[in-house]
């Protein structure tokens, strides 16, 4: 007998990101911080369900998220109202472009 596990990389990310919130909700741990590259192999829905998950939670939870404006008005209006630091092509951090030679 087989037992049919998924063992993409969406999955593994989704694991790791509900362990780090089982941490999060259970221990002194005061914030936690994902990054962008998690979100990556997660569906659109997945996303938004987790981006409604982190608003549940009282403490802070920090995220860089790309292409906001994939996701449903409702989520992105709580990313845009939840933002307190944008980087862009305009925005850049440390007034340094890593992506230009030098």
């Amino acid at each position: 007998m087989t037992r049919k596990t998924d063992r993409g990389t969406g999955k593994g990310f989704s694991n790791l990101i509900s362990l780090d919130l089982a941490f999060l909700d259970n221990t002194l741990l005061p914030c936690l911080i994902h990054d962008s590259l998690l979100f990556k192999n997660l569906g659109i829905s997945a996303v938004e369900n987790l981006i409604g998950t982190y608003c549940s939670f009282e403490k802070q939870i920090f995220i860089s998220i790309d292409e906001v404006k994939k996701y449903k008005k409702e989520m992105q209006q709580i990313v845009y109202d939840s933002m307190f630091l944008k980087l862009d092509k305009d925005n850049i951090a440390f007034k340094v472009d890593w992506k230009k030679k030098t």
